[in-house]
């Protein structure tokens, strides 16, 4: 990784301004695209844990981000079905295990997960992670 040299925002306009007679000189659109970026590029140095921290967190808690990740995780273990967000609006509706009743804790060994039949790829029940590896075993 190259150290870049940071500019600030006034170095960056004292370099555009040198060799200027006349304060009020008249930039270039080029001058003043290349001043933009180099303040846009001082912006996201000094911001970037922060941005990139916010845009993690946005991902992770977007419902469509999660609905995405979570029928590439279904198709990935081999759930086979004809409209995966039918699918996921019936993951999303059940709140209770099929097998022990018991309420889905994301948490602990209680999490919600798709049980399906690992020949056909078929979904089976909603259970929750203790009744899917009691089953499978």
């Amino acid at each position: 990784m190259e150290n870049k040299k940071v500019f600030s925002v006034e170095e960056v306009v004292d370099n555009l301004m040198e060799g200027v007679d006349s304060p009020k000189k008249v930039f270039t659109e080029e001058e003043l695209k290349e001043a933009r970026k180099e303040i846009n590029r001082q912006y996201y140095l000094k911001n970037r844990e922060k941005k990139n921290l916010q845009a993690k967190i946005r991902y992770w808690n977007d419902p469509n981000a999660i609905k995405i990740r979570r029928i590439s995780d279904w198709k990935r273990q081999g759930i086979k079905y004809f409209d995966y967000d039918i699918l996921h609006e019936l993951y999303e509706m059940v709140h209770t295990c099929d097998f022990c009743e018991t309420e889905f804790n994301k948490y602990d060994c209680r999490r919600k997960c798709l049980d399906h039949d690992h020949i056909t790829g078929e979904p089976r029940n909603i259970l929750c992670s203790k009744c899917n590896l009691a089953r499978e075993g």
